[in-house]
């Protein structure tokens, strides 16, 4: 499940809310803020179905962006150290 916020909410036009899948394209109004971003996911192992092991992952940042020139892609790690 990926979730995308904005503050304030009128910087994030496009893209807003809570849907299943890690990617997301985003519309930016122009001026600054911060883009919230939460992820949650899960992986399982290939074990038999009765020692099967699953872990969830969970990440949550917050991205000050300020709509201009610059990339226009963001990638966050989910795992990142």
């Amino acid at each position: 499940m990926l979730t995308v916020a904005a503050s304030p909410p009128s910087l994030l036009v496009g893209g807003a809310g809570t849907a299943a899948g890690l990617e997301r394209e985003l519309e930016l109004a122009p001026g600054s803020g911060v883009l919230s971003v939460s992820v949650a996911a899960a992986a399982c192992d290939l074990g038999d179905a009765v020692f099967a092991a699953c872990h969830r992952y969970q990440q949550d940042w917050g991205v000050p962006v300020e709509v201009g020139e610059g990339p226009a892609e963001l990638v966050l790690d989910l795992r990142a150290v």
